[in-house]
């Protein structure tokens, strides 16, 4: 049931996924995804139209359920969240908004990629300039976060 989500919304399977040997068997990496998945259903529940889920590095950092389910000491769990970042940044899961705040974007199917999908169709008509970056064109679907 658990693998099936990561396919149908994040598109991702273990089968092509990175390999990180400090998370060799995908606990740390599968907790912290449906944790991701939590905070976006919550926070979408309160608004009517779905929204793409942003998040700052130090909110997981700082999570202590995530920290609690692996059982390690902080030290080596910062080393972990560091690494599993940056493995779902490099498969294409996680996005970084901005480097300053360390804010990330979960790329799920519903909210980031089939909206981008429908935009770009519907950019012939706008006559986007092609200068555009990707990473401004991929802004506009996230919203203000405070």
């Amino acid at each position: 049931r658990s693998q099936n989500k990561l396919k149908e919304e994040l598109l991702y399977c273990p089968c092509l996924a990175t390999v990180e040997p400090i998370d060799p068997d995908w606990k740390f990496r599968e907790a912290l995804l449906f944790h991701l998945f939590q905070e976006e259903e919550r926070r979408n529940s309160s608004v009517s139209e779905e929204q793409p889920y942003c998040f700052e590095y130090q909110s997981i950092l700082n999570n202590e359920t995530l920290q609690n389910k692996i059982r390690s000491n902080a030290s080596s769990y910062s080393t972990l969240v560091h690494k599993t970042v940056a493995i779902l940044r490099k498969d294409g899961i996680l996005f970084l908004i901005n480097c300053d705040t360390d804010m990330y974007l979960l790329v799920t199917r519903s909210r980031v990629l089939e909206p981008m999908l429908s935009a770009r169709k519907n950019r012939k008509r706008l006559k986007t300039d092609s200068t555009t970056s990707q990473f401004q064109r991929l802004w506009q679907f996230v919203p203000l976060v405070r």
